[in-house]
C-alpha cells in the first residue's frame, strides 16, 4: 500500500499493488504470538526481560519502562497480555499459499493451525472456491513445511478417471460475482442417491435451488421484505417438480399443491407430537453427544424424505374446474373459473394456461411434451416432460430405450437478473456421471457441475458457446446466449465432431477430494489441495521449465497496480487499469450485439466532447447500464431471457380470461438501474507536452523571485533594538502623564463642583470665590501619582488635537518628562546622521 498527499489539488494517491511472486507462487506466515500479548512463562520472561549493561541485573519491571517517549496508551499496550500461553496461540498461526496465474487472478490458499483451512481465488470483483463441508474441522492437516520455504514443484496431470457417484464431499464450491449474485455447489440427496445442487442467490434474497433431479426450489432468505416476491408473505417456499406441479409451503404450516390442469390441493399441517418425559431427558443426553455436522445432513435427507411424502394423495382438499366452459369468440379457446381468480384456459391447438390465485401460471405445449411454470418474482422454469420421466425412470434403475440414450437437456431455469440454469442427464452407458448442472451468467461467467463433484468455472475471456452439448438441442442456452461460429450444426454424429480446447484458462475444482486444477493462458499448471494428507501444499509446474536446463520462467505481465485519488469530502476516483479497460470494453460490445432482454442491460450509449473538468480536453464517454433487480412481472421472462420462439410459452389469456375476476394486483421488485461510465481523455501530443513544460518552467521561476523581491518596499528601521525599546518606553511614560493630568483635572471640576452646591445652600459667597480661585490654578496635589501601567501599555500612541491643548497646561511634571523625550529625540537624530556621515565616507 503505498500513499503520498498531492498538495496543488489536496487529494491523497492511494495505490495498491499485489506483487507476482518469483516463480508465481508465494508464501506467507502469521503468527500470533508476534502480534498478540501472551502470557509468558517464568522463564520466557527471564530470558526476555532487559538487564543493565553495568550490573546485568534486570531492569525493574522487566526493563518494559517507556522512559518518557511513549504515549501513555503505547506504554500500556507494551504491557498487555492475554491469558494464554505461546503454546495455545500456535494454532492460530495463518499460512498463506499465493498462487498468481498468467490471467491476472490470485489464489490464496490459507490454513489456520492444523483445523481450517480456505481457498478462494480472486478475478476481476469476483471470488471464488472451495469452502471445507465439515467447517474445516480436521480438515487442513498441513505438511510438514517449515515457515518461508517455496512449495514443492511437479507435473501436474489432471484425473480423468471415473469414481463413486455416492462419495461424499469433502469441501462445497463458492462463488460471489461482482453484482452481488452468489452461487454454491454443494451435495444433496434425491430418493436415496446423492446429487449435486446449485445454489443461485440474488441480492435481494431470493434463492434458487436447482438439483440435478429436476427439482427448483424458491424461497426468499433475506430479513428485508422490500426485495420479496409477492407470494412471499404467504409461503415459506415453492417447489417445482416434474410434470410442472409446484408445491406451496405455507407458513401456517399448510401445503398447496399447484397442477397444470388448473387444480389445486391443500393439505393440512399434521398435528404436533406430545412429547413425553422420557423423551425429553433423551433428547437433552443425546444433544450433547451428537455432532452438530452430522445432525445437519441428517436434517437433510429427512427434508428430502419429507418431500417426497407431500406427494401422498390422502387427506387433501381439492379444488377443481367444474361446468361448462366460456368460449372466446375471437379466439376460440375454451376457458373455466373458479372463485379466487384461478382460471384454466385450453386453446384451439391444444396447448393450455393455468392459472391459479397466487398468480403462478402453468403453460403446456400443443404437444404435451413441455411445461413452463412462472411466477410474478420468481424463476421461470421448463421442464421437458419425456426426458424427465425417461431419467426418473433410468435413476431408478428401469432400462430405457437406446433411442432416448445420451445427454438430454431435462430443465431449463431462467432467473431474473438474466443468468440460466440448465439441468441435463445422460442415459448412456459409457457415462461417467449422469446429472450435470450449468449456469451461464449475463457476462458469458460459466459455472458446469456435475453429479461426480467437479465443479468447472470459465471465465468470461473463455466463452466458446458453452460446454453443454446435448442431442436435439442446438442453444441450451437459448438463441439470445452468443454461440461458437465454427460449431457443427448437424446432430447426427455427436462423438465424432471435433471439441475445443476447453481446459485452459478454465478452474476445475473437485469437491470430493478438495482440490484445484488450472492451467493459464501460458500452460503454466497450478494445483492447490484443500483437504485430504496434502492438505495446504501446492503443485506448480512452469511452461519451459525443464530438467537439467538452467532456465527460470519470466513473468511477462504482471498483475498491474490499482490506483486511487481520494478527496477530502470522502468521494474518490480511480485511475482503471488496460487490462480492466479492455474486459469492459468487452462486456460492452458484447451486451451492444443482443437484444435488451439478455442480461436484463439496456445497450451501451457512445457521446463525443465528454470532460470530468473544465481543464480536461474532449473526450469519449461510453454509459452502460445494468438492472440490479427486474422481476418478470409480464410472464414473458422465460422466453425473453431463452428467446426460443415458441408462442405457447408466451402467449397471454385471451379477452374472456382476463376480464374475469382475478386476484389483486401483486407489486413488483423495484426496477434499480446502475450506471458505469467510462471517460476516456485522450493523451496530450508532444507539442501539448512541449508547452506544458515551458508553462511550468516559467511558472517556477516567476515563483523565486517573488520570493525574492516580495519585500522590497518593506520600510526597515536602521536603529538598534535598545533604542527602539527606549523610544517605546518614553511614549509609555508620556501617555501615562497625559492621562493622569487628564484625570486630576476631571476629579478637581466634579469636587467644586459639589462645594459650589454645598455653598450655595449655606449662602457662603466668600466661599464660592475661593473656589472658584481654586479651579483656575489646576494642578496636582503631593499625594496624587502616576497610574501604574495596566493593558493599555501597548497600545500605540497618538498625539490628538485635545492631548495638544492639554499639554499646553502642563504640570512641572508632565514639562520635565516631555523635555527627557525632546532630548532624547534629539540625541537619536544626531546618531543617525553621524552614522549616515561614516556610511558615505
Amino acid at each position: 500500500v503505498l500513499q503520498r498527499y498531492y498538495e496543488p489539488t489536496d487529494e491523497l494517491l492511494l495505490a495498491l499493488h499485489q506483487p507476482t511472486a518469483r516463480g508465481r507462487c508465494g508464501q506467507r506466515l502469521w503468527e500470533a504470538k508476534a502480534c498478540v500479548g501472551a502470557r509468558p512463562t517464568y522463564a520466557q520472561w527471564y530470558h526476555a526481560a532487559r538487564r543493565d549493561r553495568r550490573t546485568g541485573k534486570v531492569k525493574p519491571g522487566g526493563g518494559y519502562a517507556d522512559d518518557g517517549f511513549l504515549s501513555p496508551r503505547t506504554a500500556s499496550a507494551r504491557t498487555a497480555r492475554v491469558d494464554l500461553t505461546t503454546d495455545k496461540l500456535a494454532p492460530l498461526n495463518t499460512a498463506t499459499t499465493l498462487l498468481f496465474p498468467a490471467d491476472h487472478a490470485v489464489c490464496r490458499l490459507r490454513t489456520m493451525g492444523s483445523e481450517h483451512a480456505w481457498l478462494s481465488v480472486r478475478k476481476r470483483g469476483c471470488v471464488f472456491g472451495l469452502r471445507a463441508a465439515d467447517g474445516g474441522l480436521a480438515a487442513a492437516k498441513r505438511a510438514g513445511r517449515p515457515a518461508g520455504t517455496s512449495p514443492r514443484v511437479v507435473v501436474v496431470e489432471a484425473d480423468r478417471g471415473t469414481r463413486d457417484p455416492e462419495a461424499p464431499f469433502e469441501a462445497d464450491f463458492a462463488c460471489e460475482f461482482p453484482d452481488g449474485a452468489r452461487c454454491a455447489a454443494v451435495q444433496g440427496a434425491s430418493h436415496g442417491r446423492k446429487i449435486v445442487v446449485l445454489r443461485c442467490t440474488a441480492p435481494s434474497g431470493l434463492a434458487a435451488d436447482v438439483g440435478a433431479d429436476g427439482c427448483v426450489r424458491m424461497r426468499h432468505v433475506g430479513v428485508a421484505s422490500a426485495g420479496a416476491y409477492p407470494a412471499a408473505k404467504d409461503e415459506r417456499e415453492r417447489l417445482v417438480r416434474g410434470a410442472g406441479t409446484v408445491v406451496r409451503t405455507l407458513r401456517n404450516g399448510f401445503v398447496q399443491l399447484l397442477f397444470a390442469d388448473g387444480s389445486s390441493a391443500l393439505k393440512a399441517p399434521p398435528p404436533p407430537p406430545v412429547p413425553n418425559e422420557d423423551d425429553t431427558a433423551k433428547g437433552k443426553r443425546r444433544s450433547r453427544d451428537v455432532d452438530p455436522i452430522e445432525e445437519a445432513r441428517k436434517k437433510a435427507e429427512a427434508e428430502a424424505s419429507r418431500d417426497a411424502r407431500k406427494f401422498s394423495t390422502d387427506d387433501l382438499e381439492w379444488s377443481k374446474f367444474t361446468g361448462a366452459p366460456t368460449r372466446d369468440p375471437a379466439t376460440g379457446a375454451r376457458i373455466w373459473r373458479r372463485e379466487g381468480g384461478a382460471m384454466l384456459c385450453v386453446f384451439d391447438d391444444g396447448g393450455t394456461l393455468a392459472r391459479h390465485a397466487d398468480g403462478t401460471e402453468i403453460r403446456t405445449s400443443p404437444d404435451r411434451d413441455r411445461v413452463v411454470v412462472e411466477a410474478p418474482g420468481l424463476p421461470a422454469v421448463e421442464v421437458d416432460l419425456g426426458i424427465d420421466a425417461t431419467a426418473h425412470a433410468h435413476a431408478r434403475g428401469v432400462p430405457v430405450p437406446i433411442a432416448k440414450g445420451g445427454e438430454r437437456l431435462r430443465v431449463r431455469v431462467a432467473l431474473p437478473d438474466g443468468g440460466r440454469v440448465v439441468a441435463t442427464y445422460d442415459t448412456s452407458v459409457t457415462a461417467t456421471v449422469r446429472g450435470r448442472l450449468a449456469l451461464l451468467r449475463p457476462d458469458c461467467t460459466e459455472v458446469v457441475t456435475d453429479d461426480g463433484g467437479r465443479v468447472v468455472f470459465r471465465p468470461p475471456e473463455t466463452w466458446r458457446g458453452g460446454s453443454i452439448h446435448v442431442r436435439g438441442e442446438h442453444h441450451p442456452y437459448g438463441s439470445l446466449a452468443p454461440t461458437d461460429p465454427n460449431a457443427d450444426s448437424d446432430d447426427e454424429d455427436d462423438e465424432g465432431r471435433s471439441e475445443p480446447d476447453q481446459t485452459c484458462g478454465a478452474y476445475e475444482f473437485d469437491c470430493v477430494e478438495g482440490t484445484l486444477k488450472l492451467e493459464d493462458p501460458e500452460f503454466n499448471r497450478f494445483a492447490a489441495y484443500l483437504c485430504g494428507d496434502r492438505a495446504g501444499e501446492v503443485d506448480v509446474e512452469l511452461a519451459g521449465v525443464s530438467e537439467g536446463i538452467k532456465a527460470e520462467a519470466v513473468v511477462n505481465a504482471p498483475v498491474e497496480p490499482r490506483c486511487f485519488s481520494i478527496r477530502r469530502d470522502g468521494s474518490a476516483s480511480e485511475l482503471l487499469r488496460r487490462s480492466d479497460v479492455d474486459a469492459w470494453r468487452r462486456e460492452t460490445r458484447f451486451l451492444g450485439a443482443l437484444p435488451v432482454a439478455f442480461g436484463r442491460a439496456a445497450p451501451p450509449m457512445t457521446a463525443k466532447g465528454a470532460r470530468v473538468d473544465e481543464e480536461d480536453l474532449e473526450g469519449t464517454c461510453v454509459v452502460s447500464s445494468k438492472a440490479y433487480e427486474l422481476a418478470g412481472v409480464s410472464g414473458r421472462l422465460f422466453e425473453d431471457a431463452f428467446g426460443l420462439n415458441r408462442p405457447w410459452a408466451s402467449r397471454s389469456a385471451p379477452y374472456e380470461a382476463v376480464a374475469s375476476p382475478r386476484a389483486p394486483p401483486c407489486q413488483a421488485a423495484p426496477r434499480v438501474r446502475v450506471a458505469r461510465v467510462l471517460v476516456e481523455t485522450p493523451p496530450l501530443s508532444e507539442e501539448g507536452r512541449s508547452d506544458v513544460r515551458t508553462a511550468l518552467d516559467a511558472c517556477n521561476a516567476w515563483r523565486l523571485k517573488r520570493e525574492v523581491e516580495i519585500d522590497r518596499f518593506a520600510v526597515a528601521d536602521p536603529r538598534p533594538p535598545e533604542a527602539i525599546a527606549a523610544e517605546r518606553s518614553v511614549q509609555k511614560r508620556l501617555k501615562q502623564a497625559y492621562k493622569a493630568a487628564r484625570a486630576a483635572r476631571k476629579r478637581k471640576s466634579r469636587a467644586a463642583a459639589r462645594e459650589a452646591d454645598k455653598a450655595k445652600k449655606e449662602g457662603d459667597q466668600h466661599e464660592l470665590d475661593s473656589l472658584a480661585q481654586s479651579t483656575e490654578t489646576g494642578g496636582l496635589t503631593a499625594t496624587e501619582t502616576l497610574p501604574s501601567g495596566g493593558d493599555h501599555d501597548d497600545e500605540d500612541f497618538d498625539f490628538s488635537e485635545d492631548e495638544k491643548e492639554v499639554v499646553e497646561e502642563d504640570t512641572p511634571e508632565v514639562a520635565s518628562a516631555k523635555l527627557a523625550f525632546e532630548d532624547f529625540v534629539l540625541e537619536e537624530i544626531a546618531d543617525a546622521e553621524a552614522e549616515a556621515l561614516e556610511l558615505a565616507a
